[in-house]
């Protein structure tokens, strides 16, 4: 189950030329990327000096015992 879904994000920053809408929330919508325009599923930093971060909060607690990020070219890391 996707305890992720829908949940509350934020990031550092957002990544320039690409649309407003492709901020942090993008990551949680349930859409991998894959097969779709990356700028519309996927979050994006802008670079920094530092490393950007990204940041999900959920509205209760929960336990996590694993977790998968989809990366934009279909790759998943657990």
């Amino acid at each position: 189950r996707n305890v992720a879904l829908k949940q509350s994000t934020n990031q550092s920053s957002n990544f320039p030329f690409w649309p407003p809408e492709s901020g942090a929330s993008v990551a949680v919508d349930g859409r991998t990327g894959v097969s779709e325009d990356v700028r519309s599923t996927c979050t994006h930093t802008s670079n920094q000096g530092s490393h950007g971060w990204w940041r999900l909060m959920f509205s209760q607690p929960v336990d996590v015992t694993w977790f998968q990020i989809y990366n934009r070219d279909g790759k998943v890391f657990t």
